[in-house]
């Protein structure tokens, strides 16, 4: 029995004299209470890492000077406009106050803006790439959050924008000229994205038709792929007519803005096979109420009229199909199991991922980094079509108020119309048989 308690001490002895010093020989030191080693502080080497990223990827000659879109995702001429606005940029501190530091005691700009990218369009965790970029894990993260800042501060506004009253004329005219319809606004639908990392207080809450936790995305697409709506963050739990309940779309319906553009727009009224219709609609699957905003294919189609609309609409439908196949594909994180445990981070991510997915849209519509999305700009491109002046004056709307009438009154009346009106089957019917005679004459 004192021979075990002393090989015990004694093995516990050379366990502390080995502990002081680590893999590599380096000493180690002790925190405040002794009981926890620390290594000591690593050097990274700065001035490497810029060099071969210069080398390899923003060189005149680089190696991989041809791969860089494939490799980042966006074009090197959009890569440099966003070093340029990112210094320039008032509230992004971050970037300009270690830019006098780079290369020396700091990663440089190029590095800091390329990681995140790379992790971003890869869908890796942080830890993937820092050997290539000379930085810490933590630092790595920290990068990550920055940037998903900086992008939504640089490009929110035009990027993941609510369409104005020339953004719905012009995607009428788009959608008029692929899809041979008026007021259409595009095509709704949802998409799961696995949260590896999820929390197991949570997994039952965010765990539906997936194996495991999942996040939602809804989002409204044109024919070009540009979302025009994008709400994220809903539980796996809920499903796409749920999820609709919930959505800052139901919500603009609802109170009138939407409707407000749509009025100044000009788009509304318009006429299908002779029948007049004042609402925009999109195009959605089974699951959808009988919304009058909804075209809904034909469930068990019978006849050879049901047969070609429902074949029309699940084809013009896969627009939004299209759009969420090409999110994934362009940047892993959105299709990879997420490996974040912290929503908010997951939300900067995904945010960063549909910004910059539009902006590559816009890029190669319009041609041009410096342009606006215009969703009919290259409509001719699309076919032998008549060209129509999309900057048309919109027409006068009479507003009546009767003041004696409180205003919180007024919304409420007007909610409950809207939402009256948005239920109503039988425009939902009126709706779809006009299209149906439109696409079958």
């Amino acid at each position: 029995m004192g021979g075990a308690i002393a090989f015990v001490s004694a093995y516990q002895q050379s366990q502390h004299v080995s502990d002081d010093m680590d893999q590599n020989g380096c000493q180690r030191r002790k925190n405040h209470r002794g009981s926890l080693f620390r290594s000591s502080r690593r050097k990274f080497d700065y001035m490497r890492a810029h060099n071969a990223i210069t080398l390899d990827y923003l060189h005149p000659n680089a190696v991989y000077g041809a791969e860089f879109k494939l490799i980042f995702r966006i074009s090197r001429t959009r890569f440099e406009q966003m070093m340029t606005e990112v210094m320039t940029r008032d509230g992004l501190q971050f970037y300009q106050d270690l830019r006098g530091r780079q290369g020396v005691t700091s990663c440089s700009l190029e590095g800091m803006l390329l990681y995140p990218l790379k992790t971003l369009a890869f869908g890796v965790p942080y830890s993937a790439f820092v050997d290539y970029f000379q930085i810490s894990i933590q630092f790595g993260m920290k990068l990550c959050r920055e940037f998903d800042r900086a992008i939504q501060a640089l490009y929110m506004k035009d990027y993941l924008r609510i369409p104005d009253e020339v953004d719905l004329r012009n995607i009428n005219e788009l959608h008029r000229h692929v899809h041979g319809v008026d007021g259409m606004l595009g095509s709704l639908d949802c998409s799961h994205t696995i949260w590896k990392n999820c929390p197991k207080a949570w997994a039952g809450s965010y765990q539906g038709k997936e194996n495991n936790p999942s996040i939602v995305l809804e989002g409204i697409s044109d024919y070009h792929m540009f979302f025009w709506h994008a709400s994220y963050g809903y539980a796996g739990t809920l499903n796409d007519k749920t999820i609709f309940d919930l959505s800052p779309f139901q919500e603009c319906l609802l109170d009138g803005s939407f409707e407000d553009k749509e009025l100044s727009s000009g788009v509304v009224p318009f006429t299908i096979a002779g029948e007049q219709f004042n609402k925009m609609y999109v195009l959605v699957d089974g699951i959808y109420m009988n919304f009058s905003r909804f075209v809904k294919g034909i469930k068990i189609p019978l006849t050879r009229s049901e047969t070609r609309f429902t074949t029309w609409q699940e084809a013009a439908r896969k627009d939004i199909e299209r759009a969420f196949g090409n999110l994934k594909i362009m940047w892993k994180f959105v299709s990879r199991p997420i490996e974040i445990w912290n929503l908010n981070d997951i939300a900067g991510r995904m945010s960063t991922a549909l910004i910059l997915h539009n902006i590559v849209v816009s890029d190669r519509v319009m041609g041009d980094v410096n342009s606006r999305y215009n969703p009919a700009h290259r409509i001719d491109d699309l076919g032998d079509f008549e060209t129509v002046n999309l900057q048309q004056t919109a027409p006068e709307v009479e507003v009546i108020v009767d003041h004696e009438i409180p205003q919180s009154v007024c919304d409420v009346v007007a909610v409950a119309g809207r939402w009256e009106s948005l239920a109503n089957e039988e425009e939902h019917s009126r709706l779809r048989t006009a299209l149906m005679r439109k696409i079958i004459s």
